[in-house]
């Protein structure tokens, strides 16, 4: 498969998460169109509708994950889906400022701002990718019998969680220099303006 027709699957396998937005953004504009002033401190039920939606858009890296996982699998299992949450779990517990400052033994103020900001939707739709291959390659294997509860697909979630522990260590190298790739690209886009 082509470089672009594989970016053309994770398009795909985005429309899943992507087509909780609507609602989101619907109760959000709602509560606050009820209370354009207060953004909700003046009216419960413009809080709630905020609240709500808000839920859900703080939340788009671990829909990412589960969508991308999910929509890239061969036969659509929950257990890709599965897998794509504890890959993304494992991934952003290790890369959180203070494990990160434990495992390279330097002081939390040391560590780069960028792991500070490891829950975010590009780093769902790594762990979602992920997932999915090591689904679509494992989700068949078949192992001894004293271990046959864990065979097929119910084996993809504890491979993605061990596989994860070398990406984390992987990204605790790499991540800062992507994070500030791609602030660089979002800052050139905004200072196109009207461009």
């Amino acid at each position: 498969m082509s470089v672009l027709g594989y970016l053309q699957k994770i398009g795909r396998a985005l429309m899943v998460p992507v087509a909780v937005l609507p609602a989101a953004a619907i109760m959000m504009g709602v509560g606050y169109w009820l209370d354009p002033n207060g953004w909700g401190s003046e009216s419960a039920v413009a809080a709630f509708l905020i609240q709500a939606g808000a839920a859900i858009i703080d939340k788009m890296a671990i829909l990412f994950a589960i969508g991308v996982a999910y929509g890239m699998s061969k036969d659509k299992d929950g257990a890709a889906a599965l897998a794509g949450l504890v890959g993304y779990l494992v991934l952003t517990t290790l890369l959180k400022p203070n494990v990160v400052a434990q495992i390279q033994g330097i002081p939390l103020e040391q560590v780069p701002v960028a792991f500070k900001k490891i829950e975010n939707q590009f780093v769902g739709i790594l762990c979602g990718v992920i997932a999915a291959e090591l689904y679509n390659r494992f989700s068949g294997v078949e192992l001894h019998k004293a271990l046959a509860f864990f065979s097929g697909r119910r084996l993809v979630p504890i491979i993605t969680s061990v596989v994860m522990i070398f990406v984390s260590f992987a990204l605790m190298a790499v991540w800062p220099y992507v994070y500030g790739g791609l602030v660089h690209f979002g800052e050139s886009i905004v200072s196109l303006g009207s461009v």
